[in-house]
């Protein structure tokens, strides 16, 4: 699955695109699958 990396507390520049193993589920757990997800300015700004 598609992922991003951040390999070291920064700005935008130290995340890293990349893959991830797909996730599989224990025993009495679910897998959901999200499409989309939202990040909104004042996210960026405390990740910084």
């Amino acid at each position: 699955m598609r992922a991003v990396w951040l390999r070291e507390f920064g700005g935008p520049e130290m995340l890293v695109p990349g893959e991830a193993p797909d996730p599989v589920p224990g025993e009495g757990q679910v897998l959901v699958e999200v499409e989309f997800v939202n990040i909104t300015f004042v996210e960026t700004q405390m990740r910084s």
